[in-house]
């Protein structure tokens, strides 16, 4: 069973990578999905790729639900027999630690490769000043960067990003979307190498310490309204809010929103099992935030 980890911080854009890159994989796929919070949401957007989806909710793999992760991985080369196990870690985590967890610790027939880390061009500069060596260790370890969201910057800014990423990992491929206009060789080539020795964890660092809160059975009037809520979570009235994302009913059709820094997308998306919105950040103002709720959700 080979495995890939396709790390990368809050909303970078790691279930999209994951929906193509499953395309692009011959034979059986599971992905192991880690949620921070206790309301899944990623699980349901791979619901129409091609793979089975296990998640692990309420916790970090790297740390709190290491002994969770590493039964799960054993767990799923025993009941599927796949021939490729995608794990996404929640951005939170770090990846090296996760590396030398799978390393150490994974059952034999496991091949892990050499990981992906999906980096938000727009919000690079902000999170390396932020989260430092946390931030650095997702670049430093993946042997291929995924950089997204580059299209929105300005030439200069956009080259600026790409010399620092380079800069933090002289020896990783970097990749900018499209993904349609990637060729066949690139994508077999995720999976033409093992990782040749466990990695030693990264001095100091750990899973970041963010707060995070769940919101079920959702519905909202009109896109306006989700609209609005968004807006007013968005404020920094609430305390600082990383990433909001969610799928609900929306005045008789199903939408799927993500918030991350500036970057806001509303789409059309299929009817899923239940509604649900997760928020991570710092100093949430949970009360405040349930109330806001409320002025724009249907009763």
């Amino acid at each position: 069973m080979k495995v890939l980890i396709v790390s990368g911080f809050l909303g970078a854009g790691k279930t999209t990578f994951i929906r193509e890159l499953a395309r692009h994989i011959e034979g059986t796929v599971v992905v192991l999905e880690n949620e921070f919070g206790e309301v899944g949401v990623d699980g349901a957007l791979l619901k129409d790729a091609p793979v089975e989806v296990v998640e692990l909710a309420q916790g970090c793999i790297c740390c709190t639900m290491r002994a969770d992760f590493l039964r799960a991985v054993d767990e799923i080369g025993r009941r599927f027999h796949p021939d490729v196990l995608l794990i996404e870690p929640t951005g939170v985590g770090s990846l090296s630690l996760i590396l030398s967890s799978l390393s150490t610790g994974a059952r034999e027939g496991v091949s892990l490769l050499p990981p992906v880390t999906v980096v938000d061009a727009e919000c690079f500069g902000d999170y390396i000043e932020v989260f430092g060596d946390f931030y650095r260790d997702q670049i430093a370890r993946a042997r291929t960067l995924i950089v997204t969201k580059s299209e929105a910057l300005p030439a200069e800014e956009r080259e600026a990003v790409l010399k620092a990423l380079a800069g933090l990992n002289p020896k990783a491929g970097i990749v900018l979307p499209p993904y349609a206009a990637l060729p066949k060789e690139w994508w077999d080539g995720l999976f033409s190498a093992e990782v040749a020795e466990a990695p030693t964890p990264s001095e100091g660092v750990t899973a970041l310490s963010l707060e995070n809160l769940g919101l079920r059975n959702l519905s909202f009037r009109s896109r306006e309204a989700l609209e609005g809520l968004l807006d007013r979570l968005s404020s920094g009235a609430f305390g600082r809010i990383y990433r909001i994302k969610g799928l609900a009913p929306v005045g008789g059709e199903w939408l799927r929103f993500d918030v991350v820094n500036r970057s806001r997308t509303i789409e059309a998306w299929s009817p899923a099992e239940s509604s649900g919105m997760a928020l991570i950040g710092e100093g949430l103002d949970v009360p405040r935030i349930r109330m806001a709720l409320w002025e724009f959700r249907l009763p």
